[in-house]
Order: structure tokens, then C-alpha cells, then sequence
């Protein structure tokens, strides 16, 4: 008896493309996390190194300013400079001649980050995007035209140049951040609305210049000392590290409120 001719199998039957299938949805449940885990992680170092570049820039300036902090605002008042309503300076352009560039004040996190900041004086506005923010109780102070000139703050006041945050992450469309106004207590979409909060979308951490020149990422509460309910041993918030309980008295929680709020936006 002649043997029947062989007959090459075409194709895969229908349980063997389901198994397929299914080892690829495993897989892919299995990497996608992990590739959002990679992207999230070169966003965060992108951050880290915007405001590495800034600290440099800032530190170049104390330099060539005889060890004075860059303020966070001049005001230009009306007639000066060509001005007709009057206009402020900020940090963001007095930093631009150590950057030259405005992309590094762009957090590719950022919801907000194509948004312009400006600023409080008269014509307010500053020329940066929404990202990074002058802690006004890290040393940064205004210096206005309209007022009699005061000293610029020095370097050499900081008590710990290396635990103290002079550069935050903020939603807000202003230049500043204060940690203990209750302002920075909102999270907004509306582009025209100016309030936020201090952003800590990096996966629940913050990216944070000290004066010093280096960058950390931290959680929110991770800054603020126990004294003033956070989870820290130091206030980095203040040029002194003084606790905010020591300053204002026992009732005072709008730090811990400011942070608290953002801990929890950004779960």
C-alpha cells in the first residue's frame, strides 16, 4: 500500500493564536509599566538638570554681584528704561545672560510648562515659563525703584548654604513661592488663572536647588522639620532654618498645609 504524500501544515490553528495572544497581553502588562517607570525617571533627570544649570547660573552671579543673592524681582517703575506703565525684572531674565537658554526653565512634566509666568510689580510681567519658582524665604528678596534702596541679601548669611531650597517646582504662573502663604494651595487647569501649588508629579517627589548648587528630589513633607509637622529633621525652607513654629508661635500650619496639599494631589 502506497503511503499518502506529506502535506506541509499552513498557518496556526485558532487555540495556538490564542495562546499567542495571550503571552503577548502578559507581556505587555508586565513591560508597560516598566517603560513608564524608564520615561518618568529621564523626565525627572531632565528636571534635575534644568535646575542644575540654574544653580550654576545663580552661584555665576553671586560671583560677579560681590557675593549678593539675585533678587527675585527689580521693579522698573514708569518713565525709566523707556517704559511707559512701568515693568519688573525677574530672577528668570536676570539669570539669562549665565543660560541663554528658556527651555531650562521648562519641567517636561510640567502640565503648565508652555504657560508664561509673570510677575507683581507694575506691568508684572517676567518672561519665563511655568515650571520653576523663587523661594522668597530662601534668600530671594525684591528690590524696587520706588522704594529706598535696602542691602541685597548676602551669601554669606545662609547658615547652611547646603539645607536651604532656592529654586521649587510650581504649577503657579508667578516667580515666587512662599511655603508658609496659603496662596500656593491650589491646583489648577485654567490657563488663566495664575494660582497653583508646588508640583510634585515626579512620581509623589519634587525636584529642589539648594543654594549650595546641588539638586534633590524629595517628597513634599520630606522639607519641612517635625517641629512644624513635617516628616524632616531641618526647615530647608528658611535662609536660617529657623522653624516656622519658632517665628509665628504654635498655631502657625500654612507650610504644612501648602506641602500637605500637594502630598496629597500627587499621590
Amino acid at each position: 500500500m502506497s503511503r499518502p504524500p506529506f502535506r506541509s501544515r499552513m498557518g496556526f490553528t485558532l487555540i495556538e493564536l490564542l495562546v499567542v495572544i495571550a503571552i503577548i497581553a502578559i507581556l505587555a502588562a508586565i513591560l508597560f509599566p516598566v517603560f513608564q517607570k524608564v520615561r518618568e525617571n529621564a523626565r525627572r533627570a531632565t528636571c534635575q538638570s534644568n535646575e542644575k544649570q540654574l544653580g550654576l547660573g545663580l552661584l555665576q552671579y553671586v560671583q560677579d554681584y560681590d557675593e549678593s543673592m539675585m533678587p527675585r524681582e527689580v521693579s522698573i517703575p514708569a518713565g525709566q528704561n523707556g517704559t511707559t506703565t512701568g515693568t519688573g525684572v525677574a530672577w528668570s531674565q536676570l539669570m539669562q545672560p549665565y543660560i541663554k537658554s528658556q527651555s531650562v526653565f521648562q519641567c517636561p512634566d510640567n502640565p503648565r510648562k508652555d504657560l508664561l509666568q509673570y510677575g507683581d510689580a507694575a506691568g508684572g510681567f517676567a518672561g519665563g515659563f511655568v515650571s520653576y519658582a523663587a523661594n522668597v524665604q530662601g534668600g530671594f528678596q525684591d528690590t524696587d525703584a520706588n522704594q529706598p534702596p535696602r542691602p541685597p541679601f548676602g551669601y554669606s548669611q545662609y547658615v547652611s548654604p547646603a539645607q536651604t531650597i532656592v529654586i521649587v517646582e510650581t504649577t503657579a504662573r508667578y516667580t515666587d513661592f512662599d511655603v508658609n502663604n496659603t496662596f500656593w494651595e491650589q491646583y489648577q487647569t485654567d490657563p488663566g488663572n495664575s494660582a497653583g501649588c508646588l508640583f510634585a508629579g515626579h512620581t509623589s517627589m519634587s525636584n529642589f536647588l539648594f543654594s549650595d548648587g546641588h539638586v534633590k528630589s524629595m517628597r513634599p513633607l520630606a522639607t519641612l522639620d517635625t517641629d512644624d509637622k513635617g516628616s524632616g529633621t531641618v526647615n530647608l525652607w528658611r535662609w536660617d532654618n529657623m522653624t516656622f513654629k519658632a517665628l509665628y508661635g504654635t498655631g502657625d500650619t500654612n507650610a504644612f498645609q501648602d506641602l500637605n496639599f500637594s502630598a496629597n494631589q500627587y499621590k
